[in-house]
């Protein structure tokens, strides 16, 4: 797989070249310009938006755009960054300011603002950044001029470009950023779902037995009779398992057996049925 920074290089080379600057004016009535293919936001939505008094850009049109570029799909606000990758279990993509942290080409940038834009290199201490919502100096939607009048708001756009900071980088600024390594670099971890953890009643060879899955992904078997409510003490043999819905699998470290289990249709997933070292039947009905 080619390096994730040298991806988002080339992508962003490809589409924000350095000199570039695309703004939300360009190209009317319709507006079809680079800078609604690059954020997917319309300058005529901008303009609805401000004419109510509201302030939006499209900064988190941009990122959007650029994440599912480089193969980020499952994030759609990301205003609420550290947030989402907790819903999809990324929390070690998520970097905090501080402690000498920087970021790098390609990372995602979440402002202490309410603003996002996509970090690129260093120039000296002053850091580049590849964004939406920035004017030129003169006009910036973010900040319409007061006293607001139909004409100020005909002659407001928003701007897609890149920028080097004002001021050298300052981490205090930050909440934090997502980092694209670490996105791509680490396992996803998927949560045990609610149907499954619990009591099992086995049946195999003409015999009961007793499961617990547990939600580290760690079965336990016992041929003595639980109450539900309680999680194994002791046990007569564990494994591990593995969820790939209608199907569970599981190993037994002891023998190797291996059991593939499938959710019988309609049974509200509380039945499953399946075969051991694919030639034994075996049933299980959830407790």
């Amino acid at each position: 797989m080619e390096n994730i920074r040298d991806l988002a290089r080339k992508i962003l080379d490809a589409n924000l070249p350095p000199n570039a600057i695309y703004t939300s004016n360009q190209n009317p009535p319709f507006y079809q310009n680079e800078f609604s293919r690059l954020t997917n936001t319309n300058h005529l939505v901008l303009m609805a938006n401000w004419e109510t008094g509201g302030r939006m850009t499209a900064c988190n049109g941009f990122v959007n755009w650029y994440a599912r570029q480089i193969g980020i799909n499952d994030i759609t606000n990301w205003f609420n960054l550290k947030q989402a990758l907790g819903y999809i279990y990324k929390t070690d993509a998520w970097v905090e300011p501080g402690a000498g942290h920087k970021p790098k080409y390609g990372d995602i940038l979440r402002h202490k603002k309410y603003h996002v834009d996509v970090a690129l290199d260093f120039e000296g201490p002053y850091l580049v950044r590849a964004a939406a919502g920035q004017g030129d100096g003169t006009e910036h939607s973010m900040h319409r001029r007061p006293p607001f009048t139909q004409e100020a708001l005909l002659s407001e756009y928003d701007v897609l470009r890149r920028v080097r900071g004002e001021h050298p980088y300052d981490p205090a600024k930050l909440e934090g950023w997502l980092d694209i390594e670490l996105y791509f670099s680490s396992a996803q971890i998927v949560p045990v779902p609610e149907w499954l953890v619990g009591w099992w009643q086995i049946y195999w060879r003409g015999q009961d037995y007793f499961y617990y899955f547990d939600r580290d992904y760690v079965v336990k078997w016992t041929q003595i009779r639980p109450p539900t409510w309680i999680t194994p003490i002791g046990e007569s043999g564990k494994g591990t398992f593995a969820v790939n819905y209608p199907s569970v699998s599981t190993t037994w470290e002891s023998t190797g057996t291996k059991e593939l289990f499938f959710v019988e249709p309609l049974s509200d997933d509380r039945n499953m049925a399946g075969m051991v070292n694919e030639t034994e039947i075996i049933t299980a009905v959830k407790m």
